[in-house]
């Protein structure tokens, strides 16, 4: 915080609130009404007797000093300095200016020369506790805090209520871990001085620390209410607003902030950090940039803005601006682990493996570092790694869904069924129905909902489980999102199949989909892998017929489960100018295209059939016509394997946990042939396995 400067002549007493005073001609009454005006906060009255009492005398020194006061308090550190200058020159030692001029030049980062000029200060000043607190708030800003606090220390010891001193121990109790200490002191300030902005601006900041937000709140308001140009109160009182998730209250004092300090990137930077809380992700975007033009080397925003760039999928840039953060503060564990989390998403793991490690290194506790750390490790090819981190963040926090079902997956995928079904269900809520949860009991005819609530991909592949539910003498009704109703009815083992956006039907019991297999499926040996387990053909009033084409036809879809393309442009280009074959661009028909489209020449020659399925029985017919299916990991890969059809699918290093760990086959689809990345995000290899295959195949 910068030094008060209220009573910078040395006048303190407390005076009542003052009623309008009309201007006299007497030039040392205008002052003296001046000064009195803006002890109270009333700088509009004070500037106006300022101006007419430099009217009567353009270099009276008193005049010139308080008018000097006021040009810092309104940021024109500039105008503030020449005016303090010319009445000390006119009038040397006098009082309280060249404590005012040490404030002014540690504004314009001139530090050594404000220890000069507080240093002259206490040569002239030396009985004024004020003049020992303004040599104590420089040498703090020097780093120099010891020598400060005995500045501090000796102002109270020439007034023990001396409130401004009070408070800059206070608060350099605080920055020094003395956080109680620092506290109480403060408090101790505004019981004495109740009206001294500072001590009620210090003392909210140093309650919004202790976790106090109500009362640091309270607190606040008291501060801008006091002064209404202190613009750091307004910053301090936006910041605890927004910790307490009152974002609108926040960007309403937010605005006071930067009304008065345009120049801030603290504010700025807090004012990016609500709009993001509100929705408004491209202006809290421009607010962080604003507080980098600044001070480049501002590391919260620096931070902000890239985590905000990760969340609008702008991983390139994210990277750039934690990287940037971590130039300024490299001891960040959060700054690391948000590094890590991109880098990964970048398909990067070996450096996010890094990153989270260094995180973990300077902040073992949070449980979520674990999992992204797990998560790396494992798309790093680093499985029985990737376990233990997992496990350690389950010690950290035994009741994270991430953690257990990452996990599970993982387990799963090394083969371990009985404990990953048994890890997965550990954060499984039941469905949220009236019935009774199903645990695998006969049921006599009785009715058994299912609910099909996960991703596409899931509920495809856990659909071979309706069988066997069925067969414990159930009437099996299916809930399931509404693309897949058609296609999942036809299933023989499904009674009825509803969507899930309906109101749903009574049942004696009711199990989750991907539940089921915890109930049939201990080991390898009892997983249920026949194919075609899923509808083949869907008999409908629209029946879609496959486009002609020559030679094989092979569909191909690049999209994984989260609609994201894996393959890029140069791979489908690899594969798409093989001769001999038509291709055949595969969706699911379950959304949207997705948006990512390669350039018109890869696909100048493939026939789309996304535009003619309206919903997966649509797909399905159009799959089942197909000679081969070439899909990367996603819901085309686990359609075209659950209705038979030949299916190549390219895996990346973070692929399903059903393809398993290694090998070419996978037990859940034994007729489905698998290709592994290597190296994540790099597919040549694979591609190129797969286009010599394709050309070494007998023409149709």
């Amino acid at each position: 915080m910068g030094l008060d400067l209220r009573g910078w002549s040395g006048r303190t007493e407390s005076l009542p609130p003052m009623e309008p005073i009309a201007p006299t001609g007497d030039i040392r009454e205008q002052v003296a009404l001046a000064v009195r005006y803006h002890e109270h906060g009333r700088r509009a009255e004070a500037s106006a007797l300022l101006r007419e009492a430099r009217r009567l005398a353009p270099d009276d020194p008193e005049a010139l000093g308080l008018a000097g006061v006021i040009a810092f308090e309104a940021r024109d550190h500039a105008r503030a300095l020449e005016l303090l200058e010319r009445a000390l020159l006119l009038r040397p030692g006098l009082p309280g200016a060249e404590r005012a001029r040490a404030a002014v030049l540690l504004s314009l980062d001139s530090p050594d020369d404000a220890l000069d000029a507080a240093r002259r200060a206490l040569s002239t000043e030396g009985d004024d506790p004020r003049a020992w607190v303004c040599l104590g708030q420089v040498l703090r800003a020097l780093g120099r805090r010891d020598e400060a606090l005995r500045a501090f220390q000796n102002a109270l010891q020439l007034d023990a209520l001396c409130a401004e001193a009070l408070v800059a121990e206070g608060v350099l109790l605080q920055e020094t871990g003395q956080a109680a200490e620092g506290l109480a002191m403060l408090e101790r300030a505004v019981a004495l001085r109740p009206s001294l902005p500072a001590a009620q601006d210090a003392l909210g900041v140093a309650l919004l620390r202790a976790g106090r937000r109500e009362e640091a709140i309270e607190t606040l308001r008291r501060a801008v209410a006091l002064d209404s140009y202190a613009a750091g109160a307004y910053l301090h009182l936006g910041q605890a607003l927004e910790a307490a998730g009152r974002h609108h209250e926040a960007a309403d004092a937010l605005q006071p902030a930067i009304a008065l300090d345009p120049r801030s990137p603290e504010a700025h930077t807090c004012m990016g950090s609500v709009l993001q809380a509100l929705g408004y992700l491209d202006q809290a975007l421009s607010a962080f940039r604003e507080a980098l033009a600044e001070k480049p080397d501002h590391f919260e925003a620096h931070f902000r803005a890239g985590t905000l760039l990760a969340l609008l999928n702008r991983e390139v840039e994210a990277v750039a601006s934690l990287r940037a953060a971590l130039d300024f503060r490299p001891d960040s564990a959060a700054a690391h682990a948000a590094l890590g989390r991109v880098l990964l998403s970048l398909q990067r793991p070996t450096h996010a493996v890094t990153a989270l490690r260094r995180a973990l290194e300077l902040d073992p506790t949070p449980a979520e570092t674990w999992c992204v750390l797990g998560d790396a490790l494992r798309a790093a090819g680093e499985a029985e790694a990737a376990r233990g981190a997992y496990e350690r963040a389950i010690d950290l926090d035994p009741g994270s869904p991430h953690a257990h079902r990452s996990l599970g997956l993982l387990l799963l995928a090394l083969g371990e069924f009985a404990r990953g079904w048994a890890v997965l269900g550990e954060h499984t809520e039941p469905a949220a129905g009236q019935a009774p949860v199903w645990e695998g009991e006969p049921l006599e005819g009785r009715t058994l909902l299912v609910r099909a609530t996960g991703d596409l991909a899931a509920i495809l592949r856990y659909a071979r489980y309706l069988p066997l539910a069925a067969a414990r003498q159930a009437r099996l009704v299916l809930a399931c999102p509404a693309p897949l109703h058609r296609f999942l009815e036809a299933l023989p083992a499904v009674a009825q199949a509803v969507s899930l956006a309906e109101p749903l039907p009574a049942a004696h019991r009711e199990i989750a989909l991907e539940a089921l297999p915890r109930l049939f499926t201990r080991d390898v040996a009892t997983l249920p892998s026949e194919a075609p387990y899923l509808p083949s053909r869907i008999w409908s009033a629209r029946v879609p017929m496959l486009p002609s084409g020559e030679g094989l036809r092979v569909g191909i879809a690049w999209e994984g489960a989260d609609g994201r393309a894996l393959l890029d442009g140069e791979s489908l280009a690899a594969l798409a100018t093989l001769p001999g074959i038509t291709w055949y661009r595969l969706g699911t028909g379950a959304g949207d295209r997705p948006a990512w489209v390669p350039e018109a020449a890869v696909t100048a020659g493939m026939r789309d059939l996304t535009s003619l399925a309206k919903d997966v029985a649509d797909m399905a017919g159009l799959v089942g016509q197909l000679d081969l299916v070439i899909a990367v990991d996603g819901p085309v890969a686990e359609l075209a394997g659950g209705l038979g059809v030949p299916t190549w699918v390219l895996l990346p290093t973070t692929a399903g946990w059903q393809w398993g760990a290694e090998g070419a086959t996978s037990p859940w689809y034994p007729a489905v042939r698998l290709f592994r990345q290597v190296e994540a995000g790099r597919w040549t290899e694979v591609v190129g396995q797969v286009r010599d295959l394709l050309a070494a195949l007998p023409p149709a």
